[in-house]
């Protein structure tokens, strides 16, 4: 953390608490995204893994016909 010799204006420590409010909700935002998406990506990979491995059932069935 780096040491301020003077000490700050009431203008500077309203713009330093905006500043840190403001970095903690980007932060709240980026995370319930996260949260969100990993188990939507999931389901998905497990849905195109299952369709994937049904049609290539098929694809073998029509090639030996």
């Amino acid at each position: 953390m780096i040491k301020v010799s003077e000490k700050m204006t009431k203008r500077e420590q309203i713009e330093v608490e905006m500043i840190k409010r403001l970095i903690t909700s980007y932060f709240d935002v980026v995370k319930k995204n996260i949260c969100d998406t990993v188990p939507k990506t999931i389901i998905s990979f497990l849905v195109n893994g299952v369709l994937y491995n049904k049609f290539s059932h098929f694809n073998d069935f029509f090639e030996i016909v």
